[in-house]
């Protein structure tokens, strides 16, 4: 595989920022909010689950299995 060009790699290096922003915001409310509604919390990670896969396909990467 080849080295992605500089756009590519910008536009994986912002859909990683926010995969790690959505997890840490679930971190949070795991560990900070009583009562915490698990649902959110999952929705939260499949949130980071979509924007890994989109980074990865930025990168050309065949994720079928």
């Amino acid at each position: 595989m080849k080295t992605p060009d500089q756009p590519v790699l910008d536009k994986v290096r912002q859909w990683l920022i926010r995969a790690d922003e959505d997890m840490r915001l679930a971190t949070a409310a795991m560990e900070y909010v009583e009562d915490c509604p698990y649902r959110l919390v999952a929705y939260q990670a499949q949130q980071v689950r979509t924007e890994v896969r989109k980074a990865i396909k930025q990168l050309g990467m065949d994720l079928s299995v």
